[in-house]
This record gives structure tokens, C-alpha cells and sequence, in this order.
């Protein structure tokens, strides 16, 4: 491993070897080798390969149906053979990160000090983290930075790239500035042409970074802005966001797409010091331009539909990607518009002059995007390529865009080659002291034991990785909804309304027939609805015709249901019933109507204490849509999480964090709840926040969060009860964070469910862990981030905070499976998602509170 012969030199057979150190008890460090045999062409730039398997042959990886599954890392049919695993104790690697006191966000809570004995099985796993250190004399400068002018961020990087005296500074490019040299001067003003107009550049210290006493925000921040700026010389292409390899991308010919190979890097501060987190990502580029899908949809409203669907697109002549608005039909590339120049000039002669680009068909119409300055800016569809994929084409590429763990592992040791092997990367890190380790960082974990399940009649499932860590519909629910009394079935055909009369009726107690009526028109069924609710009907079941307006039926009666007659429905599509395993789904069927109707199908063993548990979500309508955002809040008001209570509100469209007093009088409401059903208040409230972003965490804590606590302080106050403790957390989904187990034969598979990784990878002192609550069926493993930023309970154990949140992932009655995130989370999903989509925003009557009528 200490060689320095370059990869393209070596035989065409090689081993790459991935390293990966350990430390165990004080100074020992553990070694495990994983290998692949390659060919030394895939090592090579200017190099294709498929990003499926590796090359094709016998012996290879094939299957990945889940990590207990046969084929998840088993040996099969194509892809790489693997070696031996080699492990022993080794002198330990120097450290260079300073030991230094590294300061965590403010937003996320302290570590809990009390401790509990734990019977959970150890592992030690891999990251996709490459350990960076510094010496312990290394000192930056952090500089502001202002500009005479108002400019876009485009133009602030040009002219300070501009300016020599400013190529040995890096930029944030807003107002930071950092440079690894004192520059000797505290303040120094730049004078710059922009567009014959001369600009002010000021630049003036502000801080001194110094590793070896405080690492903070700012310090976090200086690395990555080197690191973005450095990854230019990996001669990868940027787009949007991430970094792509335009050179290895991978042609699908009968599909007319291409798929490039990307690159997601992250700076992160953890109990480690500095990581840097690698992780593959691919953009589908479509080899056809845009003109020629204007001629395959052939009419102006599917051009228009297409664009409002996948408005992302690739400027090949610039390579940079563009989000369009629209398409305006009645402008042409022969249209003129005015330069920085202030002449008018036609798109032809402009692309012919600029880019050298002979525009062949002067009569296509033009594309336009919206600036947020008022301005527009017009594309010519001949020149630009579409993103995205639309769902038939998301089926048929579903194969080739999902990475199974081994391939995903061997991408990121990969990137990690290519850090070491690039002389302009290591040169532009170097100069700033910075060092990124050559070994991804393994962590130690630890795996919980599912909660047992209690059925019916005392019966109790345990899951586990015998039964995929799933559990049938067999058993009697736990708690039987009140039997059906005035219901009614609305179906297309009368042999479709016995079907169901027969399914409902020998799985649910009734106290009498249903009254049946046959529809077939969409608007016909919404008010056949809202007449059996004003005749007393409590329940009802629609079958929904298959046909192109299947989803027109669904809107109808769900709208109708939800908003207006107040009652409960089950809908299900004619094909399900006349589907031959018709007769296996009826349990499922079932539980979802003992759901919706206040039964429980089952609850989870693991105790919660006497508590109140929340869920919270936001669904947003889309780019384009006149729907407005809703947000839902879902919770529990009893002790064994099996009795709901739901509320949503409207919010305007894209809006997230929500301030309004509805957490406010929702958390009042469910307490007085609590205290009617359990005849006591609660001692605790838990409440997980989804489908937040880490850079919207501060805002959560300072809007949402501290209405939950106003609540319970004017509950206390007002009814004279003890201080209700509350416990506020964000689960965190869209991480690029990977874990993965290698065994002793160098078979990498997913990590399992009940997975937790709360050491090294997190903050230091930081209430926070990864989890991996669900089994995955293919690809790898994405396990969800919980971080608590607020906790009035220091007294509870961090291990039982982490037994409560994967046993609420066993709590979701629509699948008889774990899910990845806490079942009132997504039962919150479920029904803003529902409402947004379905029902236009507007709101459910107050008489559906305490019905899951969303399932």
C-alpha cells in the first residue's frame, strides 16, 4: 500500500484495496481489507463503465433483495469476485487533528448523562467519511467582504476572481472571504470593470481562525468553501449543485438518455474532528435535444405539460443547467433581443458569435425563465438538453439508477483514489494544511431488537430477520373498531359491490347490509356520497372503475368524504378486485378499515410512559401549482399510541416552517384530550418533526418548538398540573450519509434494521443518531438522522429515546412491516399529502379528529 507505481502503469489485473482503520481499546487499531479484482480501465480517466456490477462475468454480485435475503451479498451471476479479508494489529496511524474544543450548533440539544446497561449487539461498521486533519499550529484569516454594487453571484465570483492580488484568498460568494497567509494588511479597497462601470471591492479582517484553540461554525465553513474550490481540479463538470464525470457516463441508446456519474461531498464536524462525506449521485441527461421532443409531442399543450413536469434543463454549449417557466410560441431564434452592450441582436447571430453554434431550425419557439429581478431570459430548445425522467421512463431506467451496497461502497474508495491520484487537488488542499485521510472512517454501533407486536387474544409476533422483518394480517386486530352500523357501498356494477359486501362482512362486524348504489360518473359519485352521509351513513366503501378517469372518481368521493359529508370511506380500484389474489389482500383491506373506523390492528410492546406523542409534516403542491401547502399534525392520546387525533391547516405554497397559533392550540387540544381518555395529564410530550432540511432546523426551534412550549406552560398553569416534559426532535431523511457491514469474508451487504450509529460520525455532546428502522427491498440503505433540539427530560437515557423512536416505526397499520420514519410522521405525510393533492386544500370537518380516514 505504500507504493507509488501509478494504477494506470500496473497490469491489467489488479487489487484495489480499501483500508479502513479502527481504533480499539486505547492505542490498538484493527485493519480490514476489502478487495475487488479490476481491470486497470476502470481506474483510467477518459475511461466508460457501466455503473451496474462492474464488469459482466461469472461470480459476481446479483440479487439484493434486503441484507437477510439470499443474493444480497451472496455470490451470483455478474459483477466482481472478492478476495480474503486480511486483519490484524497494526502501529496506529498519526492523527494530525488538533485536540481541539470544537463547538456544536446551538440548536441541537445536549447529550443526556444518565446511562442505562444495554444487551444490544455491538458492530463496527463503515462510513462513507474520510477522516481530515490539520497540524496543531495551523491559523487562517477570515476576512468580510463588500462590494460597491449590487451584483448577482455570478458576477461577484468574476470579479473577484478577477483581481490577482485575490487568487490566494477563497470566497463564499456573498460577504467571507479566507485566505491561509497573513496578508499583513487589516483592511485594503480594490477598484474593478464591470460592464465599463468601476466597482469597489473592500476587503477587512474580521477574525482569526486558529485550530489548535476553538473550531466553530466559521471554521467549518472556511473548509468547505476550500473544498469546493479545490474539486475543480478533478476535471469533473459541475451541475446544479454537484460535481459530475462527464467522461465515464453511461449511454443508454434505446432509451435516448445518458447517465453521468456524480460526486456529493460535505465537510462535517463530529466527534472525530473534521469528515469529509463522499457519496455518488446521477443526473439523467437526455441525448435528444429539446426540439426533437417538441416534435415527438407534436401539440403546444404537451410541450407546455412537459416543461411544467421536468423544468430543469442542460446548456451543453456552457455546461450549466437552467430551470425554464415556460415556452413561448410566438418568438423565434430570429427574434432580437438586447446584450450588455445595449444592442439588439437576434439569438442566431448571438450563438453564432459567442459560441460559434449555427442554429439550424429558425422557426422553433423559445424557452424562457423568469428572473427574480423582473427580467427574462429566452433559451432556443435546439441547443438545450431536458432533465429528469418522466415515470415511464423512471420505470424502465429504475435498474440502472439503483446502487446496490457493494457497488456504492467501491464508488466512494473510488473517489477517494482519485482525491490521492489528482497532483492540482492535493496541491490546492495542500496549501492549506488540510490532509484527507486515505482510509474511509469505520464506527462502532449498535442493533436493537424489534418491539414485540400484541395482536388479538393475547397473540404477539416478534420480527426479525427470519421473516424479513415483516408480519402478516392473520391475527384478530388488537382492538376491533365498533361494529358497522349504517354503511353503504357505491360501485360500478352490482357483482363488484357483492365482492366487497363479502370481504367487509367477513372481516369486520356489521349490524346490518350496506346499502348499495350504482354509479359510473365521477360527479355523480361525490354526491351519492354527501346523500348517504345526510340519510346517518357512518361508513362507506368505493370501488373505483378502471378507466382513464379512475383518478377523477378517487378525487371525487375523497373530496367529498373529507370535506363535506364528514365520514370515513374505504376506496379501491375495480383491478384489485378482479385480480386473482384478490382473496390475499382482503385481511389487509380489513385492518385499513379497522384503522380508519378507531380499531387498532395491532400495538407495538414497547412501553412509552404516560405520553403524548406528535407527528408533523408539510406537502407541498409543486412548482407551477395554484394549490396551496398544507401542514398536518398527527398525535396519540393514549399510552399505548393506538388512539389518534388529527388537524391540518393551509399554508402558502412553498412555505415550510409554520408560526401561527396552530401547534399552539392543536398541542392545548390533544392534552385535554389525553386527559379525558386516561383520566390524568401526561409527563411527557414527544414530537418529531419531518421533511425539514439541517439548514431549516434553527428557524423549527425558534418558530414551532416554542409554540409546543407555550402550550404546556399555559396548560400548567391554567389547569395546575405538574410540568409536562417535552422532548423535540427532526427526522431528517434526504442525507447523503451511508453505513455499510463487511463480513469476515469481504461480503458487503446493508446494515441491518434496528441499526444505530450514534458515535464518531455525530456532534460532540449532541443528542443526535442515525438509524436504520426499515428493510430495503434494493439498493442501499439510506437510514434517517434524528437530532433533538430541545429536551426537558436530561434525565432519560439516550438508548430508551432510541428503543421509543425505531418502536414507533412499527406502528404504521397500512404495512404490516417497519417503516423508516415514526408512524405519526408519516401518518401526518399521509394526510397533508392527501388533503394538498386530492382534496385542493381544503381543510377536513372537525368530525374526522379522531379518524385515520387518510389510510
Amino acid at each position: 500500500s505504500n507504493s507509488k507505481t501509478s494504477l494506470v502503469s500496473l497490469p491489467s489485473e489488479i487489487l484495489l484495496i480499501l483500508s479502513i482503520h479502527l481504533p480499539i481499546g486505547n492505542f490498538k487499531f484493527h485493519y480490514l481489507f476489502f478487495q475487488k479484482t479490476i481491470s486497470s480501465s476502470q481506474v483510467m480517466p477518459q475511461q466508460r463503465y457501466s455503473h451496474r456490477g462492474g464488469q459482466r462475468g461469472r461470480g459476481g454480485n446479483r440479487g439484493g433483495r434486503g441484507d437477510s435475503r439470499r443474493g444480497s451479498s451472496s455470490r451470483g451471476r455478474g459483477g466482481f469476485k472478492r478476495g480474503p479479508i486480511f486483519s490484524g494489529t497494526v502501529t496506529p496511524i498519526q492523527d494530525l487533528t488538533a485536540p481541539v474544543q470544537i463547538i456544536p450548533p446551538p440548536y441541537i440539544s445536549p447529550l443526556p448523562q444518565k446511562r442505562v446497561e444495554d444487551s444490544e449487539r455491538k458492530l463496527t461498521i463503515v462510513s462513507n467519511n474520510f477522516p481530515i486533519s490539520f497540524p496543531l499550529d495551523a491559523e487562517f484569516f477570515q476576512y468580510d467582504l463588500k462590494f460597491s454594487s449590487e451584483l448577482p453571484k455570478r458576477e461577484r465570483y468574476r470579479l473577484f476572481e478577477s483581481v490577482p492580488e485575490l487568487q490566494e484568498f477563497v470566497f463564499d460568494g456573498e460577504c467571507i472571504a479566507f485566505s491561509c497567509a497573513n496578508k499583513g494588511f487589516p483592511k485594503k479597497v480594490f477598484q474593478v470593470t464591470n460592464n465599463g462601470k468601476e466597482i469597489e471591492i473592500v476587503l477587512e479582517r474580521s477574525a482569526t481562525l486558529n485550530a489548535a484553540k476553538q473550531v466553530n461554525q466559521n471554521f467549518l465553513q472556511m473548509i468547505s468553501i476550500v473544498l469546493r474550490h479545490s474539486l475543480r481540479k478533478l476535471g469533473l463538470t459541475r451541475i446544479g449543485r454537484n460535481l459530475f464525470d462527464m467522461d465515464n457516463s453511461t449511454l443508454l441508446k434505446e432509451h435516448n438518455v445518458e447517465i453521468l456519474p456524480g460526486l456529493v461531498s460535505t465537510i462535517k464536524m463530529s466527534q472525530k474532528g473534521f469528515l469529509l462525506q463522499v457519496d455518488t449521485v446521477y443526473r439523467v441527461l437526455r441525448t435528444s435535444t429539446f426540439l426533437d421532443e417538441i416534435k415527438e409531442l407534436k401539440t403546444n399543450k404537451k410541450v407546455e405539460a412537459s416543461v411544467k413536469d421536468n423544468p430543469t434543463f442542460y446548456c451543453s454549449y456552457n455546461q450549466r443547467t437552467i430551470r425554464v417557466d415556460g415556452v413561448d410560441f410566438n418568438l423565434t431564434p430570429e427574434d432580437t433581443f438586447r446584450d450588455r452592450t445595449g444592442k439588439d441582436i437576434s439569438f442566431v447571430r448571438y450563438y453564432q458569435d459567442i459560441y460559434g453554434i449555427n442554429i439550424n431550425d429558425r422557426k422553433q419557439p423559445l424557452l424562457f425563465a423568469k428572473k427574480k429581478d423582473g427580467s427574462v431570459l429566452y433559451f432556443v430548445p435546439e441547443l438545450v438538453n431536458q432533465t429528469g425522467l418522466t415515470d415511464s421512463l423512471r420505470r424502465r431506467l429504475k435498474s440502472s439508477l439503483i446502487k446496490e451496497p457493494d457497488d456504492r461502497l467501491a464508488d466512494s474508495a473510488r473517489m477517494g483514489l482519485k482525491y490521492q491520484e489528482t497532483p492540482a487537488f492535493k496541491e490546492s488542499i495542500g496549501k492549506w494544511s488540510i490532509n484527507i485521510g486515505q482510509n474511509l472512517l469505520t464506527v462502532p454501533a449498535h442493533q436493537l431488537k424489534p418491539p414485540k407486536l400484541i395482536m388479538g387474544n393475547g397473540n404477539q409476533v416478534q420480527p426479525s430477520s427470519k421473516n424479513d422483518y415483516t408480519w402478516g394480517f392473520d391475527l384478530p386486530p388488537f382492538r376491533k373498531c365498533d361494529p358497522l352500523g349504517k354503511w353503504f357501498i357505491l360501485a360500478p356494477t352490482h357483482e363488484l359491490a357483492d365482492k366487497m359486501e363479502s370481504c367487509i362482512c367477513k372481516h369486520i362486524d356489521t349490524t346490518s347490509p350496506p346499502e348499495i348504489k350504482i354509479q359510473n360518473q365521477h360527479n355523480h359519485y361525490s354526491a351519492s356520497v354527501k346523500s348517504f352521509a345526510e340519510n346517518g351513513h357512518t361508513f362507506g366503501v368505493v370501488v373505483l372503475p378502471s378507466s382513464r378517469d379512475e383518478e377523477l372518481f378517487f378525487q371525487a368521493a375523497k373530496k367529498c368524504a373529507t370535506t363535506i359529508a364528514g365520514i370515513p370511506i374505504q376506496c379501491i380500484k375495480q383491478k384489485v378486485i378482479e385480480h386473482h389474489k384478490f382473496g390475499q389482500i382482503q385481511k389487509a383491506l380489513a385492518a385499513q378499515v379497522t384503522a380508519k373506523c378507531q380499531g387498532a390492528p395491532w400495538k407495538v410492546g414497547q412501553k412509552f410512559g404516560k405520553s403524548v406523542v406528535l407527528g408533523f409534516d408539510v406537502f407541498h403542491a409543486g412548482v407551477g401549482s395554484k394549490n396551496p401547502s398544507v401542514a398536518a399534525i398527527v398525535g396519540s392520546y393514549d399510552n399505548e399510541c393506538t388512539h389518534f387525533m388529527s388537524r391540518a391547516k393551509k399554508l402558502d405554497n412553498g412555505r415550510e416552517v409554520h408560526e401561527s397559533d396552530f401547534f399552539y392550540n392543536f398541542v392545548k387540544d390533544i392534552l385535554l384530550k389525553y386527559k379525558e381518555h386516561n383520566k390524568e395529564w401526561p409527563k411527557y410530550v414527544f414530537m418529531y418533526r419531518d421533511g425539514i432540511g439541517v439548514g431549516q432546523i434553527p428557524e423549527v426551534k425558534r418558530r414551532e418548538t416554542q409554540k409546543i412550549r407555550k402550550a404546556l406552560s399555559d396548560i400548567q398553569k391554567d389547569y395546575q398540573t405538574h410540568k409536562i416534559k417535552l422532548t423535540a426532535c427532526v427526522i431528517v431523511k434526504r442525507i447523503n450519509e451511508r453505513f455499510y457491514n463487511i463480513d469476515k469474508h469481504g461480503n458487503v451487504s446493508n446494515i441491518g434494521v434496528g441499526t444505530v450509529i450514534d458515535k464518531y460520525v455525530v456532534g460532540e455532546n449532541c443528542f443526535e443518531f442515525f438509524l436504520n428502522a426499515a428493510p430495503v427491498a434494493q439498493g442501499t440503505a439510506t437510514p434517517i438522522h434524528v437530532i433533538v433540539i430541545h429536551n426537558d427530560s436530561s434525565d432519560m437515557p439516550v438508548k430508551l429515546f432510541q428503543k421509543m423512536t425505531f418502536a414507533l416505526c412499527h406502528g404504521y397499520w397500512n404495512f404490516a412491516r417497519s417503516i423508516k420514519v415514526p408512524a405519526h410522521c408519516h401518518l401526518a405525510h399521509k394526510m397533508a399529502g392527501q388533503i394538498g393533492e386530492h382534496c385542493g386544500g381544503v381543510l377536513p370537518t372537525s368530525a374526522l379528529e379522531t379518524s385515520l380516514f387518510y389510510l
